[in-house]
């Protein structure tokens, strides 16, 4: 990651377009993306973890910086064979590159080794044609014996060609949306009208197969099939790119009996009408996160304890706890990388510090909601009324001021069986 962080700055500052695009300086820009990109930290139903190394997983700049990284990467390539230099003559998407190789496959694995050995966390593997035939991505490619190639799609032989069953309480939308687009998919990667065609009749099969009515399958299907290739220009030019002017959403569950009365009023007045996932059975089953529903609470007061000992850390957010917790991870981390922590008028940094100095570390798995409300003032009233009638904590400010005299007051009304 910090090399990848060093390529970045060098292009950033080299850029003489910067200034007419943006005004930030090349200084702040990169203080962004650090923010963004250092201590990449993620959770799963495990607990939260920190990433050893590597852009985060899921970041919204992590291609950009991993391209870049690569793209320096291919340049130091200088290979020799029979003093015919090989270098980055590929074509590459991330991580999966396709190239034609003219010379022996003890050449090519001799190639490999090289690439292996420019940089110790990149490992190549590959695969060569069999038959004359090689998949890249989800497109097939085939080799014909005049030298040119054909191109279709690509299925792994674990496909199951299982997809949305029109039996499933979805909109119908959905479903017909489904096979148009693995026709548009047909129409973009098969070369040949032959090959078009065996791809449509394999679709016909598969969503009958799915339990979609056969004149409904057939109809989008067989609307039209290519003579040869369809542009995607051709595809594009029936889009309907008009905007429509409405004076608001609505958004509902999917139900059937009532879906479409309300879509329909809905189009009468000029409201955009849309339908949100509900819950299904996977959702209940197989969560992706932990089974806790505080870490979604937004406008809250919340504490989280100590592992080592009886301290806990109060504090309020606005925000989501997960979100909030997220960041407290983080800057534990970031105390143990500087050992130090940096007082801050805004932020109370009591959990850092005991992080730090008592050398124990906090549960964040085991957050706790106190109480939630959604006015700021009120909420930050609560959150210093807690901190200063909890003997434990090890928060560093006492929270907005108040009249001392509702301490009293507060103290009762919480020793109550009710409160």
């Amino acid at each position: 990651m910090d090399e990848a962080l060093i390529i970045l700055e060098k292009k950033i500052r080299n850029d003489a377009t910067l200034s007419k695009r943006t005004d930030l300086s090349p200084d702040e820009i990169l203080a962004l993306i650090k923010e963004c990109v250092e201590s990449p930290y993620f959770q799963c139903e495990l607990g939260m973890f920190m990433q050893d190394d590597g852009v985060p997983m899921g970041g919204p700049l992590s291609c950009i910086i991993a391209d870049l990284f690569l793209e320096d990467y291919e340049e130091k390539i200088d290979f020799v064979i029979n003093e015919t230099h090989i270098n980055d003559d590929w074509f590459r998407y991330r991580d999966d590159t396709w190239l034609i190789w003219e010379h022996s496959l003890q050449d090519l694995e001799a190639f490999k080794d090289y690439l292996n050995s420019l940089h110790s966390k990149i490992k190549w593997t590959y695969e060569v044609e069999k038959n004359g035939v090689l998949n890249f991505l989800d497109i097939l490619l085939k080799r014909e014996t005049d030298g040119s190639f054909t191109t279709t799609v690509y299925r792994k032989k674990t496909h199951s060609d299982r997809y949305l069953h029109f039996s499933s309480d979805h909109p119908l939308k959905d479903k017909i949306s489904g096979i148009k687009t693995l026709k548009y998919r047909a129409q973009i990667y098969c070369s040949s009208k032959d090959l078009y065609t065996a791809e449509i009749n394999h679709l016909f099969t598969v969503f009958l197969q799915n339990g979609y009515p056969q004149v409904l399958v057939s109809d989008i299907l067989f609307q039209s099939i290519p003579s040869n290739v369809i542009p995607t220009s051709n595809i594009d030019s029936g889009l309907d790119t008009s905007e429509e002017f409405t004076v608001g959403s609505l958004v509902l569950p999917y139900m059937r009996e009532i879906n479409g009365p309300i879509k329909a009023l809905c189009k009468q007045l000029n409201i955009n009408f849309l339908n949100r996932r509900k819950t299904n059975l996977g959702a209940l089953i197989a969560h992706k996160r932990p089974c806790n529903d505080i870490l979604d609470m937004k406008e809250a007061i919340y504490k989280i304890p100590c592992k080592e000992c009886e301290v806990v850390y109060l504090g309020e957010t606005k925000r989501k706890l997960g979100t909030r917790t997220k960041e407290h991870f983080a800057s534990c981390q970031k105390a143990f990388l500087s050992q130090a922590v940096h007082q801050s008028v805004k932020n109370d940094t009591g959990l850092p510090f005991h992080f730090l100095h008592s050398g124990h570390s906090f549960d964040f798995d085991k957050v706790q909601l106190v109480q939630r409300e959604r006015n700021w003032v009120k909420r930050k009233i609560l959150e210093a009324l807690y901190i200063q009638t909890t003997a434990n904590t090890c928060n560093l400010n006492s929270g907005m001021k108040f009249d001392e005299n509702w301490l009293t007051f507060f103290q009762f009304f919480s020793s109550l069986p009710f409160s």
